[in-house]
């Protein structure tokens, strides 16, 4: 009787199982399609930017406040090109847009973009730098490997520094521009990691020693050696500028081997590197 009654409980499970609903496979992937509309707020400044088919257009605004847009009929999948030299080229079929840099100089504002292929650590890529001054927007393409900067920042006043770090891309052509709010081009071999004291003259600190440069002639006019009893220092950071007496005045935070830490203070003369007052040293 037992067994009769487990085969009938069998038979009535199995029909009820056939007679179910199927259970709907659970979809566990997520949207991967790209987001080609995208919003960045960088130094202040809202960056809007949009992409499709039909080209590109960047807004930018602060505090709410629309300032201007920069955009070009160059579409997703648009392919541009790199002028390599020698009459070689390489192919951008552009899919993605970076925004390298924004930055404010008082009433004048830059932009310098990345239209790239879908790899965002790849160096390749078609440079655009924008300048909305007074309500007029200047545009320059950077499409040759010659100049390629990875890096914008503001120089003097109203202009900016754009290069290339050393080490980050081998591929790269070691480049370092200073250009003014009309784009046009101040210096084209400016060294890496200067301070600009005017717009045309910059001062670097390097291995122990200060060079001064005049970066429109491409020209070192000095070297001062800094020389201390205690050779074995590392220098944490430093600063320049002129004097009220067109000196030169370079304060200089070091460590010591020991740990010792000390601020070093030089006025020199612009035009002859020598010292006017003797290194003080403050703890």
């Amino acid at each position: 009787m037992n067994r009769v009654f487990l085969i009938f409980a069998l038979l009535f499970l199995i029909g009820c199982s056939e007679g179910s609903d199927p259970v709907p496979e659970q979809n566990n992937e997520e949207n991967t399609e790209p987001n080609d509309n995208k919003e960045f707020l960088i130094n202040g400044l809202s960056c809007s930017v949009y992409f499709d088919e039909e080209g590109y257009s960047v807004k930018v605004s602060k505090d709410n406040k629309f300032l201007f847009e920069a955009s070009e009929e160059i579409g997703k999948g648009s392919r541009q090109y790199i002028d390599l030299g020698e009459g070689r080229l390489r192919k951008i079929d552009v899919s993605n847009i970076l925004i390298i840099n924004a930055l404010q100089y008082e009433n004048t504002y830059y932009l310098l973009l990345d239209l790239k292929e879908d790899d965002v650590v790849e160096y390749w890529g078609i440079r655009k730098l924008y300048v909305m001054k007074d309500g007029r927007l200047n545009k320059k393409t950077l499409d040759s490997r010659s100049f390629l900067p990875t890096v914008m920042n503001l120089w003097f006043e109203n202009s900016v520094h754009l290069f290339v770090p050393p080490y980050v891309y081998l591929e790269a052509v070691r480049t370092s521009y200073v250009l003014d709010y009309k784009l046009e081009f101040i210096s084209n071999n400016c060294p890496i990691g200067s301070k600009a004291l005017d717009l045309t003259h910059a001062i670097e600190c390097k291995e122990h020693i200060l060079s001064f440069y005049d970066i429109q002639s491409d020209n070192k006019l000095w070297s001062y050696k800094i020389e201390l009893e205690n050779k074995n220092f590392s220098i944490d950071s430093w600063d320049a500028s002129y004097s009220p007496n067109n000196t030169i005045l370079v304060t200089i935070n070091i460590t010591y081997i020991t740990e010792e830490k000390e601020v070093l203070n030089f006025e020199l003369d612009k035009n002859t590197g020598e010292i006017i007052t003797p290194n003080q040293i403050t703890q």
